[in-house]
């Protein structure tokens, strides 16, 4: 028997191409979000993240900024905002913090694409560049 969807488990999404309104059940970036807050059950995504961050990435021929939902010291969830991309994907993408470049020339591998967010891991970052950047962004986030 399916389970009953609540409404707080719902929320309204425009569809970018049409533009009709369409009510869509909770993903994995609300999970996420959840998990944070201290809401819900599940705690196997609580790490460190920060934010605002964007990346930028070469996508048919032109430069485009997608912002980055959330940042683990394994991979990132970056909003596509509507471009296609499949999942064992190799991206390249530098991250940005508004004018800032955090880190160059990021490889990453597409794992899973959801309505709004597709999570990547990377593949040429240490642990330790990573220390660096979350240092670089907290910086960031603490100056006025």
């Amino acid at each position: 028997m399916a389970e009953k969807i609540h409404e707080r488990d719902t929320r309204n999404v425009r569809c970018p191409t049409c533009g009709d309104i369409f009510t869509v059940q909770l993903g994995l970036a609300e999970a996420s979000r959840a998990a944070l807050s201290g809401k819900g059950q599940s705690n196997r995504r609580i790490d460190a993240r920060v934010q605002p961050l964007a990346v930028r990435i070469l996508l048919d021929e032109n430069l485009r900024e997608l912002p980055v939902r959330d940042m683990s010291h394994y991979g990132l969830g970056i909003e596509h905002l509507g471009w296609k991309f499949d999942k064992g994907q190799y991206i390249t993408f530098d991250l940005i913090q508004g004018y800032r470049i955090i880190l160059k020339g990021v490889r990453a591998e597409v794992q899973r694409m959801d309505l709004e967010v597709m999570g990547v891991t990377y593949i040429n970052v240490t642990r330790e560049q990573m220390d660096a950047v979350y240092a670089k962004v907290r910086e960031a986030e603490d100056s006025p």
